[in-house]
């Protein structure tokens, strides 16, 4: 009898595995074929990275690497197109797919990776990070890998050395990713202190190698940071200086819980919460796999909320978070009643409306993503994608006026006085030319464009500049006096849907005299 339910739970096991490698199969193929045909243009952000990509180096403005050296190899490889700049994300979210099943499979049971998984899948936040070239797709990939790799080093001796050794590369190559990478080994040293069973690996060398080893990593970074006055730790200080006092919360605390909400889908987010807290009313006693996934989920997401409490939080800075909440929230959805015995079981019921509440919203974010620009919001600032619109007619617009405007010195060289366009602009505009960014406040650097040299080479060439109607359309301080003559030439305007277009003034410079350092 024993054999035969041995036997039973192995086949079941087998089943659960194949339904993750189709789940798995499923969402990529889709996710590729939406790269295809998707309508939308690439966000500001997406240009901007991969315009990083074509000037490598070991450090940038605001971020790490990772980000610049994956779109210089994925066009390095495969070209430059709308497609391959976003192929990293897409293959980022499969690994992180493939590696929160392995985890929770590893943790529990296959039925409870399959589970994590399709929590993930449905998770609408989940469809605009593996879809859109972000340093988010990396970093989360990276902290799957990592959280997978402790896992190993704290299930037993079986490669002593190669899963510390695993998880320390991921965790620093995550670190070139985004920075907070810096959080897993901390969150790691928590719960070493907080679960008894495992505090003997406190006197073991590896999780104080975790601490210091990954650091190693941003050693070219930091001395690029070095050379360019620490730009990258000044840039992301300031996303920590709250603008009002303590208790003025009334708009970023709703903000903030509600993107959460949205993002990760409301039943999910609901029960996470209801399961932590039942956790909580069991500590002491909290059996240590969903102490770890509460200390790599809720408590970090604690920190955001009061984060919240003083500053805008965005909505993607916890999202790595999510991954072991995915877990939390599977496993009691698979009987795991370890997991809060105050909380009823969950049935198949609860199970299906889990799920079908968030891929009820991504299912509603891909179709918004083809109709939405026939209706009255289109391109206007309630539609949630006008961000991503209006970039390529932008393109084709400023090649016909760089045409048409071409002299004996070649075509003119553009202007643009934001890193939104410039980036756009480079990516769009045919030949994909270098776009130079005007700073109105020399010696202030607010972006690469101001870290990369000027068109010191264009000195007597001639420019257009195009400067966004909604920026009051003027030319900036100064611009006039570095070339002999400034006038306006035309404007464009391109729609972006049924209630909005971009709107640019266009000026032409002739005869570029000088570019200030």
């Amino acid at each position: 009898m024993k054999n035969i339910q041995i036997n039973n739970s192995e086949a079941r096991d087998r089943q659960w595995r194949r339904a993750f490698l189709l789940l798995l199969l499923a969402v990529t193929v889709w996710r590729l074929l939406y790269l295809i045909i998707t309508p939308l243009d690439l966000v500001p952000d997406e240009a901007y990275y991969w315009d990083w990509g074509r000037h490598l180096a070991w450090g940038y403005y605001s971020k790490p690497p990772l980000i610049a050296w994956l779109n210089a190899l994925s066009s390095f490889v495969f070209g430059v197109s709308p497609f391959t700049v976003r192929l990293p994300a897409v293959i980022c979210g499969s690994i992180s797919l493939w590696a929160l099943y392995a985890l929770s499979a590893r943790m529990f049971n296959p039925r409870t990776g399959f589970w994590a998984v399709l929590l993930a899948v449905a998770a609408p936040g989940s469809a605009v990070l593996n879809l859109i070239m972000t340093i988010d797709a990396p970093l989360v990939a990276c902290w799957s890998l990592a959280l997978y790799g402790l896992w190993r080093c704290l299930e037993g001796e079986e490669g002593r050395w190669f899963w510390p050794a695993f998880t320390i590369i991921f965790c620093g190559i995550g670190l070139l990713a985004k920075q907070m990478m810096i959080f897993f080994p901390l969150l790691t040293l928590i719960f070493l202190g907080a679960s008894r069973e495992d505090r003997f690996h406190l006197r073991r060398p590896w999780p104080y190698l975790l601490l210091l080893l990954p650091l190693l990593f941003l050693l070219p970074d930091l001395f690029w940071n070095y050379h360019h006055g620490w730009i990258t730790l000044k840039h992301t200080a300031h996303h920590f200086q709250g603008n009002h006092s303590f208790w003025r919360f009334e708009t970023t605390l709703p903000d903030f819980i509600g993107s959460q909400l949205l993002l990760i889908s409301p039943l999910t987010v609901i029960f996470m919460g209801l399961i932590a807290l039942g956790l909580y009313r069991r500590e002491p006693k909290i059996e240590r796999r969903p102490k770890l996934l509460i200390i790599f989920s809720v408590l970090p997401l604690l920190v955001f909320v009061l984060l919240s409490l003083r500053q805008r939080v965005n909505a993607n800075w916890p999202a790595v978070f999510y991954l072991s909440a995915f877990i939390l929230v599977a496993a009691w959805l698979t009987g795991h009643g370890s997991l809060g015995s105050n909380l009823p079981a969950a049935g198949r019921g609860k199970r299906l409306w889990v799920a079908l509440s968030g891929l009820f919203l991504t299912v509603l974010i891909y179709f918004f993503s083809f109709y939405i620009g026939n209706t009255a919001i289109g391109g206007g600032a309630k539609d949630p994608l006008h961000r991503l619109k209006g970039w390529s007619a932008l393109g084709h617009e400023v090649t016909v006026l760089m045409n048409k405007n071409s002299s004996q010195g070649g075509k003119p060289f553009l202007i643009a006085v934001s890193r939104q366009t410039a980036s756009e602009l480079s990516f769009y505009v045919q030949g994909r030319p270098r776009i130079y960014v005007w700073n109105s406040a020399p010696g202030v650097v607010s972006s690469q464009y101001d870290i990369w040299p000027g068109p010191v080479g264009k000195i007597g060439s001639n420019a257009l500049v195009l400067v966004e109607t909604e920026l009051g359309g003027a030319l900036p301080g100064g611009l006039r006096q570095v070339f002999q003559e400034v006038r306006p030439l035309t404007s464009v305007s391109v729609p972006m849907g049924a209630a909005a277009s971009r709107n640019y003034k266009v000026y032409l410079g002739r005869n570029l005299l000088r570019w200030p350092k």
